[in-house]
């Protein structure tokens, strides 16, 4: 059955996680991952959070042909972040088995996503070879450049005309962690590029937790100051620069946040409505390790939301 969202906080964090078990800190195996994902609709408070079931690389997502998914605690066909973790022809080829094994066996597997590292200068090839993949399954392709490098304000503006510019509306993705990881400014104007032209957004890594809580963690961002920032500039556009952006991605204070009929932060205000049709524009997801830590943590911080 739909969820659907009665407030904005709801709204927000509706499809908003794909669930990342196998990679760090988590770094559970492939079937402790498969299991806890196949769980999460009976031990999550809000199993509505779930956008991706599982993201799995190309080597492991072979591994589901041999699954029988309904032994696994699933009730519908898993929706899998393929990442491209070989070249293309190789991740095409595991993806047409899979498609082909799912329509004879069982539940199945969806592929909603598939997620590839690469440069601006390669980013046509890129979409000409998984552009007829991703038109028949309806696929999100995610481009993941490297925003870290000196070089990163021409990397994310060459890589954010390559995406406009494809017919398929590819999404970028953005690390935060690791050695390739992105600073809260570096995100604040990549939120900005992907919203001002209607581009899908992913990104992933260090964000378990809703708001920056150095008591409890030490991620510099939290995923619902995230989600929010990407929906206030979204229906706002530059009235809701980057520099409000970054302060907001590094908001301390649940409090600081409207999340009931309206969507604010300091003196910016949206509506429900207005919240809804930004979501609309584009998929958006986060990709974590861990949702049971996102999920108790909405409900100590915002519980009576």
């Amino acid at each position: 059955m739909r969820h659907e969202p009665a407030t904005v906080l709801d709204l927000l964090v509706t499809e908003l996680f794909d669930y990342a078990g196998m990679f760090p800190p988590a770094s559970r195996s492939f079937k402790d991952a498969l299991k806890e994902s196949g769980s999460l609709a009976s031990s999550l408070k809000r199993p509505w959070m779930v956008s991706g079931d599982l993201v799995l690389d190309r080597a492991h997502s072979e591994h589901l042909l041999n699954e029988d998914l309904s032994s696994d605690g699933f009730t519908h066909p898993l929706k899998l972040c393929l990442l491209a973790s070989g070249t293309p022809d190789e991740n095409i080829s595991t993806a047409r088995r899979i498609i082909s094994h799912s329509s004879q066996e069982g539940l199945g597997v969806r592929i909603v996503s598939i997620e590839a590292k690469c440069s601006p200068v390669e980013i046509a090839q890129v979409i000409s070879k998984y552009g007829p993949l991703v038109r028949e399954t309806q696929a999100v392709l995610a481009i993941e450049p490297d925003l870290s490098t000196p070089t990163w304000e021409d990397e994310l503006r060459d890589t954010i005309t390559a995406l406009t510019q494809a017919k398929i509306k590819p999404a970028l993705k953005c690390r935060l962690t690791g050695p390739t990881g992105i600073t809260p400014e570096r995100l604040a104007l990549a939120i900005a590029a992907t919203c001002d032209n209607g581009l899908p957004l992913k990104v992933t890594g260090g964000l378990h937790h809703p708001i920056v809580e150095k008591s409890h963690h030490n991620y510099p961002m939290g995923f619902l100051n995230v989600a929010a920032s990407v929906m206030l500039r979204r229906a706002l556009g530059a009235d809701f620069g980057a520099i409000k952006i970054a302060e907001l991605l590094t908001n301390e204070h649940p409090k600081s946040l409207s999340l009931r009929n309206e969507l604010g932060f300091g003196d910016t205000r949206i509506s429900l409505s207005e919240t809804r049709q930004a979501k609309e524009i584009a998929p958006f997801s986060i990709g974590s390790c861990s949702l049971h830590e996102p999920d108790q943590d909405l409900s100590r911080l915002f519980g009576d939301v």
